[in-house]
């Protein structure tokens, strides 16, 4: 139970009303059994023996009052009960998706944490089965105990007879535990695999290629070999465990014709009334069926507390670095407080040190002792033939990963002794394969809901639409700055062309306003004319800045400072375009190479 209760502690509130209500349907739920097993006993002791009018009525007259209270003020604690436990699962998934948003960034592109946040996800599933079966627990305890009350204080052996037959469940009901945990494993992979090509059918960014290269035909293929295998998993579990409760159900009815047999004969030899027969015959199957269904509601509670292990072991991975404050030396403090100051006069440098590194998954150095530095208000191109290592450098230049060995430094202080959210406040990045959301144009740009954004944020919102020459396209829509982007949430959402994106995404930048900025690859969805037009733009923006740029085209990083050029993660070159120009090497062969498509740009 360590981990359902380790849930229940995420949400305070709901777990102490939970608590309650769960008493209260599992008190009524357990009495009103062994209501209907008493009340008809008084009843047929009257019409077949004593037959007072008055008491007959009376008890009829009882019965359906306490029928209806029970039913009455069952459903109402039901009611509640689920209500708080719908409540309770809804805040866990927020809790999942805050989570994933939250956890390492390379932990985000391994499959075994795909596959355990696969399983986390599943778990939850299960708590629509946990409200269930802690209301048949509750209830169960409650008819046992009462039914066991009733029975000892008439018949106390048929007591033993009920809980030994039942007692045989146990080791069908341990197997049937084991099946379903298996089942849950093994389909896992593939439930996740099958969700990830449905819900790229129905993605309207792949529309296109999907239809224009027949890849229709291919993805589900893909999805009907997935959905194939988990069948071929459910039909082995579901085989297995309807076997398994189908021996559960023959020993419990094996109990019931046991049980009416004795009591039968107690009868014809008048050793027992009617009243009484029906009453300890109806005990008897209560006890059994209640007995039953404690045993079994153990077992898939068991299981549930097993599975929310994956939930709990999820929300235990470890969180992007600073998100947990962690105490400082205040020496350290200091340090990154002047070097902050330092930053926000616009003094900013980079310093990257011996710097080795390779992804989680690969035994492959990507960066092999790789070391320069960037001045202050310096624009520096990276450049360089595709696996050359840019874009990796750029994720450790974002803390998005941890170099293998060395340092990168800002203003001589490490970045990672940076907190998080300030060292956040520092960059402005653009990555190739930056994602607008499908919410205002405003929210994108400002990261905040359109109603908490100050008139002062509306205006450099409009500023940075103005340096990334979206400010006209935007005046446009139908709503302005306040129209939805993309039509994936709203009817009346803008769908802006590829090109058009990229200036959003560079708006995004400018209205951050980060004194460190970088570009990966933020031009390659425009032509080479409107390329140009757009670095100039960014020159004129990174002025006072220092700059990163990342471009495949030469034509546009010859306007750097400096340029950098790597090869199989090592610094191979650097200097300004015309002092690479005037030496033989893979700067001068690369642009040579692509002479013909901007010769008239020279």
């Amino acid at each position: 139970m360590r981990n359902i209760i380790t849930i229940l502690k995420f949400s305070k509130r709901s777990s102490t009303s939970l608590l309650f209500w769960l008493s209260l349907v599992s008190l009524v739920s357990g009495v009103r059994p062994v209501f209907y097993v008493i009340m008809p006993k008084f009843i047929l002791d009257e019409l077949l023996g004593l037959q007072r009018p008055q008491y007959l009525f009376g008890y009829v007259a009882f019965l359906c009052l306490g029928a209806l209270f029970t039913a009455l003020l069952g459903n109402l604690a039901e009611g509640r009960f689920t209500l708080l436990a719908e409540e309770l699962n809804q805040s866990l998934r927020i809790l999942l998706a805050n989570k994933t948003l939250n956890i390492e960034y390379h932990l985000s592109e391994s499959k075994s944490v795909l596959d355990m946040k696969e399983r986390a996800k599943n778990s939850l599933d299960f708590l629509y089965q946990l409200s269930p079966s802690l209301v048949s627990t509750g209830g169960a305890i409650v008819t046992i105990t009462s039914t066991a009350i009733l029975m000892i204080s008439w018949r106390w052996w048929l007591v033993i007879l009920v809980l030994g037959i039942s007692l045989l469940t146990i080791p069908l009901l341990k197997r049937l535990q084991v099946l379903e945990l298996d089942n849950s494993a093994r389909s896992a992979s593939e439930n996740r695999a099958f969700r990830y090509f449905l819900e790229l059918a129905v993605d309207y960014r792949y529309a296109k290629d999907l239809r224009l290269f027949v890849g229709v035909d291919l993805l589900m293929s893909r999805a009907k070999k997935n959905m194939d295998s988990i069948l071929r998993i459910n039909h082995d579990y579901f085989t297995r465990s309807g076997t398994l409760n189908g021996l559960i159900r023959v020993l419990v009815e094996i109990q019931t014709g046991l049980v009416f047999i004795i009591l039968g004969i107690n009868l014809l030899f008048r050793q027992l009334s009617v009243g009484n027969f029906t009453m300890l015959y109806g005990a008897s199957r209560q006890l059994g069926s209640a007995v039953s269904v404690l045993f079994d509601q153990i077992r898939v509670i068991t299981t549930i507390n097993l599975e929310l292990a994956f939930f709990v072991d999820f929300l235990r991975l470890p969180d992007r670095d600073g998100m947990e404050e962690t105490p400082v030396v205040n020496q350290q403090n200091v340090e990154v407080e002047k070097v902050l100051s330092e930053i926000n006069e616009g003094k900013l440098s980079v310093q990257v040190q011996d710097v080795s590194f390779r992804y989680p998954t690969s035994d492959e150095l990507v960066l092999e002792h790789l070391t320069f530095a960037i001045q202050p208000g310096e624009t520096v191109a990276l450049v360089g033939r595709n696996g050359a290592g840019k874009s990796t450098l750029v994720k450790l230049l974002c803390r998005l990963y941890k170099p293998k060995s060395g340092r990168i430094l800002i203003n001589g202080t490490d970045i990672w002794d940076f907190p998080l959210e300030q060292f956040y406040a520092i960059l402005s990045v653009i990555f190739q394969d930056f994602q607008l959301l499908p919410l205002l144009l405003s929210e994108n740009l400002g990261c905040k809901k359109s109603d908490q954004i100050s008139d002062d944020e509306l205006a450099r919102i409009e500023e940075a639409l103005g340096k990334s020459d979206m400010l006209n396209w935007a005046q446009a829509l139908p709503y302005g700055i306040h129209t939805p982007m993309t039509r994936l949430l709203s009817e009346e959402g803008a769908v802006p062309s590829g090109g058009q994106e990229q200036k959003l995404a560079i708006a995004r930048a400018v209205y951050h306003d980060g004194r460190l900025i970088i570009m990966d690859e933020p031009t390659s969805a425009l032509d080479p004319r409107k390329e140009e037009q757009v670095f100039s733009q960014m020159l004129n923006i990174s002025q006072n800045h220092t700059a990163i740029f990342i471009s495949h085209r030469l034509s546009s990083t010859r306007h750097a400072d400096r340029i950098f050029v790597l090869d199989g993660g090592k610094l191979l070159a650097e200097g300004s375009h015309e002092a690479l120009m005037e030496h033989e090497g893979l700067y001068r062969s690369m642009y040579l190479a692509q002479a013909d498509q901007y010769a008239s740009e020279q």
